[in-house]
């Protein structure tokens, strides 16, 4: 969130100008940081799309087992699935986003 304000901020000299209208966070589902993630929006993974993801992914040194034997390709191949059958898509990911980005304003209910 620090990242955030202080991208929101014109006094702060980047490469890049400000940026203004910022309504969420989204976080990316990950191994390393599972404690408080709590899906919240699904994002269908077409099935051509996963394959092109899978052989792109596999091109990094991580996923390969010389950095760490973690079975990084078979955790986040089967989490597409499991998040798949939760939103009734073949394969999703999924994101959480921060408390202040789940606040809605509505005039009645749906």
């Amino acid at each position: 969130m620090d990242a955030v304000l202080l991208a929101s901020l014109p006094g702060v000299v980047t490469h890049s100008p400000a940026w203004r209208g910022i309504r969420s966070v989204w976080y990316a589902e990950n191994w390393e940081d599972p404690d408080g993630f709590r899906p919240y929006v699904y994002v269908g993974i077409a099935a051509e799309d996963s394959t092109r993801w899978r052989d792109a992914v596999r091109k990094y040194e991580f996923v390969g087992g010389s950095i760490s034997s973690f079975r990084y390709l078979d955790y986040y191949s089967a989490l597409m699935t499991v998040r798949g059958a939760e939103s009734r898509k073949g394969r999703a990911v999924s994101f959480d986003i921060d408390q202040i980005g789940k606040r809605r304003v509505i005039d009645s209910l749906p």
